[in-house]
């Protein structure tokens, strides 16, 4: 069972390396594959989001500034002139500048000393100012177009624009400046999503809020410089097509993602919900491992089965090995698989055919050598003891000490040769068992009388205690016999240094069986002894053994006799403390 075992192991695992480690490593690739895919995706559609984005601001700023960029024609040293000349002009700028613009509040010609020269629409007479000290007449006046920082008046992002007017040969005579509302850029923002949640905004260079496409995520003006993750994206150190997740200030799990607008100070920023953003690749992944999980399942059952298809015949080939051991040798073992185990079976019959032959030949010889050999041992027993009995005439005493020797060398003869007779007759189905009613008290304390002698010259005694009542076995009483002094002989010869030997009896009622038990005080047994102590000639070989004479049949023959009268026989023992020998008949 145990090599059997460990053979389906090995088929078990040796599938497993050929068939589930492969389909587990291509499954793991693949998954990967998915996965960093889909990564890949989400950084792509994030890029995508935030040029579309930078491209809208591009495209808003740069048709504001085309709308300043002024050539005027006259003589830029007469200033005043030009100014004059060119304030009904300007006043049909404004007009213009709001048709083509729609979002100019306000807008002021300023000279090229830095007189606000007209500030239109008029209402009454203009204010006018000296702004040459402000920025975006410095940064215009320069030759730059400026861009100034977002302000809000009453939640409505505004920035200021400010572009140069030049003369006919590119002289700058004076700036445009004005206030833009940013209302049609944060519909152009608003209409860029990244799938169902997604979203994009823009911040400048100090990290503060300008507007986005989810306005209600954080109020106007807000400063988000402090988080470290804009901050990054915002001094360049963002790396590009990598995945970076972060709680937003709303504490949500978003994956962020940010540049900045070529030629501007503005930067835009992504966030997308990492539950939208990964849905797609987490359905993707499900269903891959529920494909992966099936198909494995049903690698496993197949290997199962091809397993069990490879090891169902050898289970029988097993099993029909175990019984011609044990010795039923018509066992036939039947294999119908078409193919190499049926022939293995059909050779394993061969075998058994022939080892069948081997031993009804052997049992035979052996029946009948162990049958011829009794009567001469017998007829040596029997002259051997008229001799020694001076019915031949009185002998000396040293040819008597020889005599006595050779005596008990053919005793041993003679018991050899009638437990081999025992043991052909058992195998051969011959040994006569005729069970009847037996108080198997009598035959105890028969076959201790007989023993007496032996137990005496050790010096020790044979201890039966009988049950208070008289039971019955079914036995057959000459064979019980046998039984008894095989084994309370061997308790009497393998006690060593003192102790006697009790026989005493149990009933189990569940079987309704009487337990006969002879327990000694001799030298036990190890456990590996005791599982071959009722094998055909073992003996257990120690230095104290050696000197106890037997032929290692006596057990073996004990155990016949007692299963065959419907009985069971077995032993219990412990190195150094002795051993008790049980036995159980039937009660009748």
């Amino acid at each position: 069972m145990k090599n059997r075992k460990k053979f389906k192991s090995k088929i078990i695992k040796s599938f497993f390396l050929i068939s589930i480690l492969p389909l587990l490593i291509i499954s793991s690739t693949s998954l990967y594959i998915v996965f960093d895919s889909g990564k890949k995706n989400i950084i792509e559609l994030e890029n995508l989001a935030i040029d579309n984005a930078s491209e809208k601001v591009q495209k808003f700023l740069n048709e504001k500034m085309d709308v300043f960029n002024l050539v005027l024609s006259g003589n830029a040293n007469d200033l005043k002139e030009i100014e004059i000349n060119y304030l009904s002009y300007l006043n049909d700028l404004v007009n213009n500048l709001s048709t083509m613009a729609g979002d100019v509040v306000e807008i002021s010609y300023i000279n090229s000393v830095g007189m606000e020269v007209v500030k239109i629409p008029f209402v009454g007479a203009p204010k006018l100012n000296n702004v040459k000290d402000r920025e975006d007449f410095r940064t215009a006046f320069s030759g730059q177009n400026y861009f100034g920082e977002v302000i809000y008046e009453n939640n409505m992002p505004l920035i200021r624009l400010a572009s140069q007017i030049e003369s006919d040969d590119r002289e700058i005579i004076g700036v445009i400046s004005d206030l833009v509302n940013l209302k049609s850029l944060i519909k152009a923002v608003e209409n860029i999503k990244l799938g169902k949640s997604g979203y994009v905004y823009l911040v400048d260079e100090n990290g503060k809020y300008i507007t986005g496409s989810r306005d209600e995520y954080l109020p106007p003006d807000k400063d988000l410089s402090g988080i470290k993750e804009i901050k990054s994206i915002i001094d360049g150190e963002n790396k590009e097509n990598s995945v970076k997740i972060y709680n937003n200030p709303l504490q949500e799990k978003v994956v962020l993602s940010g540049k900045n607008i070529s030629g501007y100070k503005w930067f835009v920023i992504s966030e997308w919900p990492k539950s939208d953003a990964y849905k797609t690749i987490y359905n993707i992944l499900s269903q891959s491992l529920a494909i992966i999980a099936i198909t494995m399942a049903f690698v496993v059952i197949f290997g199962l089965f091809a397993a069990r298809q490879i090891i169902g015949p050898i289970k029988t080939l097993n099993n029909g090995v175990g019984k011609i051991a044990e010795g039923d040798l018509d066992y036939k073992i039947k294999l119908e698989t078409g193919d190499e185990f049926e022939v293995l079976a059909g050779e394993f019959n061969k075998m058994t055919d022939v080892l069948k032959e081997n031993r009804q030949l052997r049992d035979e010889f052996v029946f009948i050598a162990a049958h011829e050999l009794r009567t001469p041992v017998t007829a040596i027993r029997g002259y051997l003891s008229m001799v020694l009995d001076e019915n031949f005439g009185k002998i000396k005493d040293e040819v008597k000490k020889a005599l006595t020797t050779v005596e008990k060398a053919n005793d041993r003869l003679v018991q050899l040769v009638q437990d081999l007779l025992e043991v052909a007759r058992s195998e051969a189905g011959k040994m006569k068992i005729e069970s009847r009613p037996v108080n198997i008290k009598e035959n105890i304390n028969e076959i201790i009388k007989e023993l007496k002698s032996l137990s005496d010259e050790k010096g020790m005694k044979i201890n039966y205690k009988g049950l208070d009542k008289e039971v019955m076995v079914g036995a057959d009483s000459a064979k019980l016999n046998e039984v008894l002094t095989n084994i309370i002989g061997n308790a009497v010869k393998y006690t060593v240094g003192g102790g006697d030997v009790d026989v005493y009896h149990e009933i189990d009622k569940d079987k309704n069986a009487l337990i006969t038990r002879v327990k000694d005080h001799g030298l036990g047994m190890k456990k590996e002894d005791m599982d071959k102590l009722f094998s055909k000639f073992y003996r257990i070989q120690t230095n104290e053994t050696s000197k106890i004479e037997g032929t290692g049949l006596g057990l073996f023959i004990c155990k016949e006799i007692v299963e065959r009268m419907g009985g069971k026989i077995w032993a219990e023992s412990e190195e150094g403390k002795g051993s008790t020998f049980s036995f159980s008949l039937k009660l009748v």
